[in-house]
């Protein structure tokens, strides 16, 4: 047996300094997860309208889904080596087959407290993956506890419930979600 694979690292995340100004890298990271979007994501459904996150597989963009003027989170994921360098992003999920039938599940989830999946496919020829999610304009709940004032012990209660609301409904249906941090949990507000 291969001994398993190492966790991967995550990315640093997109900020731009203080100043305004962003850094090279920055720039050139936002161009590769532009230039990935209009590439792997039809263009008949979604206009891209700016980069939100990055993550160890893929990257997140604010768009707006054609068919309902609706604002959405897309997320690309790479599913080849060579979609990964041009995304920018460090690894490749294994299948694009796997990674669709785990959002087919995703898609019978219902919950308010499970981000919902509205639309996802695959770029052809199969280098990238790409799901369409309603949009949380909250953040993340790692940003939102580092805000200031800081929210209260009651609201901190609040969305732990709320985070373990989302994961039952998820292992309901036998999901298990293989990455839950603070990073990872949505807040609608």
């Amino acid at each position: 047996k291969t001994p398993p694979p190492l966790p991967p690292r995550p990315l640093p995340p997109i900020t731009s300094s203080g100043s305004g100004s962003e850094s090279t890298s920055l720039k050139e990271m936002a161009k590769k997860a532009s230039a990935g979007f209009d590439k792997y994501v039809p263009k008949r459904n979604f206009q891209r309208r700016e980069m939100r996150e990055t993550g160890t597989f893929g990257i997140v963009h604010r768009a707006t889904e054609a068919a309902t003027a609706i604002d959405v989170a897309v997320k690309v994921e790479a599913v080849s080596a060579e979609a990964a360098a041009e995304l920018g992003v460090r690894y490749a999920v294994p299948s694009h087959q796997k990674r669709l039938q785990d959002w087919a599940l995703l898609k019978k989830v219902s919950s308010d407290c499970v981000v919902r999946l509205r639309s996802c496919g695959v770029a052809n020829p199969p280098h990238a993956v790409w799901a369409a999610f309603d949009l949380s304009p909250g953040g993340t709940l790692r940003k939102r506890l580092k805000r200031t004032p800081p929210p209260s012990p009651g609201a901190r209660i609040h969305f732990a419930l709320d985070l373990l609301k989302g994961l039952a409904a998820l292992h309901n249906l036998k999901i298990v979600h293989n990455a839950v941090s603070m990073d990872n949990a949505y807040l609608s507000s």
